[in-house]
């Protein structure tokens, strides 16, 4: 039996299985290959951590200063997530 190389999977399937992982896995994720750490970067993957996270609270427990902070900057759904995760 061959072995799966999951390289050469299409990347839609492995974006895909990435969505569904943990915060914890998906952070061990980014740490496999450059492949993945791009993958496991984008913006709608961590603002639905956020969500999953803190969707209970408004603004995804944004108190209005960072609201005002984070406006005036552009900041991505993983550093928002890290953020909040030491308050």
């Amino acid at each position: 039996m061959d072995k799966l190389d999951i390289h050469k999977l299409p990347d839609e399937i492995i974006q895909l299985a990435i969505t569904f992982l943990q915060v914890k896995d998906l952070v061990t994720c980014s740490l496999v290959c450059k492949k993945f750490k791009e993958m496991s970067a984008q913006d709608y993957i961590w603002k639905n951590c956020c969500k999953v996270r803190w969707e209970n609270k408004l603004y995804y427990n944004l108190t209005p200063a960072r609201e005002r902070k984070f406006a005036n900057m552009w900041i991505s759904w993983k550093e928002i997530y890290f953020s909040q995760e030491r308050d």
